[in-house]
């Protein structure tokens, strides 16, 4: 049977039966076709098979084909972030130095910037303070669970430099200071570069000057952009201008992000202190040649 000429029959639609066929088989037709046929009418669409779904035979079908994603504490955080893991950065950080100027909060705020960078500066993490990268995050939680301090990183002249000057955080600024109970900036840098593996340089902060501009004790002057452990040399106006050598005055630490590790007369304290606030003063940045002190290390050892 030719079925699709009932749909196209105009003689359904005038109630007349087809030549040729009877009324006994029309009327059969009607009632089988007829919905069907009644629905095109008024608009209705017949409804397509729905096709069957191939699935690629690469997509995973167990557990151990998923690839795992696993978020380590710590890692990630940024500034302005808080929650429970601020506050437990915070906690390993105030253990780890004490005079940070870091609180216990659980909001990722500037101290806690400030802490981080130069934790990032001693130990080698990347980028600035304001966000925790995988490097120090995995130095974080080991400080934490007490394993750190069993094989901790080794350090690279310049970062025992800022290690062991970020001791004396917090200690008070004395002109002239023993370095043990107080100190001033040419004894703060002084001691540090001694660990650093700097020999014979001066405590004044203008003889080291001097020492980095001739090039002597393993020191370097330049006047690029500082990178962490560069001594910054400042012509900060004292009644001592006129005798310093070259009108240097003053000395600290760079350790990033715009911060110094200084001994400053005005805080009374060893502080970490924004390099802009005595930026009109910089008279250069002392560098230090690694194979010297790689040299002295090693005749030291």
């Amino acid at each position: 049977m030719n079925v699709e000429g009932w749909f196209t029959n105009p003689h359904l639609e005038a109630g007349r039966i087809r030549p040729g066929v009877t009324k006994s088989q029309d009327s059969t037709f009607r009632n089988h076709f007829g919905p069907m046929m009644c629905g095109q009418r008024k608009g209705l669409e017949l409804q397509a098979p729905t096709p069957k779904l191939e699935f690629a035979s690469t997509i995973p079908t167990t557990v151990s084909e998923v690839e795992e994603v696993v978020h380590e504490p710590f890692e990630s955080l940024y500034q302005g972030q808080s929650g429970p893991e601020v506050k437990r950065v915070q906690t390993v950080l105030k253990k780890w130095n004490k005079n940070l100027g870091v609180s216990v909060s659980g909001r990722y705020d500037n101290a806690t910037r400030k802490a981080l960078t130069l934790f990032k500066a001693i130990y080698g993490g990347e980028g600035h303070g304001g966000q925790i990268d995988k490097t120090t995050a995995t130095h974080l939680r080991k400080m934490e669970d007490g394993t750190f301090w069993i094989d901790p990183p080794p350090k690279t002249p310049r970062q025992q430099m800022l290690y062991h000057a970020s001791r004396d955080l917090g200690k008070p600024y004395v002109l002239g200071g023993d370095g043990v109970h107080s100190t001033d900036c040419g004894k703060l840098t002084s001691e540090a570069l001694k660990h650093s593996g700097v020999e014979g340089v001066s405590r004044l902060a203008d003889m080291q000057y001097m020492a980095a501009k001739k090039g002597e004790h393993g020191l370097g002057l330049h006047k690029q952009e500082p990178t962490a452990g560069d001594l910054v040399f400042f012509r900060v106006p004292t009644r001592q201008s006129s005798i310093a050598y070259d009108g240097v005055t003053h000395v600290t630490m760079y350790v990033g992000d715009g911060l110094t590790l200084a001994a400053s007369s005005a805080a009374g304290k060893v502080i970490l202190q924004p390099l802009s606030q005595l930026q009109p003063y910089v008279a250069g940045f002392g560098s230090l040649d690694h194979d010297t002190l790689a040299a002295n290390m090693e005749r030291k050892s």
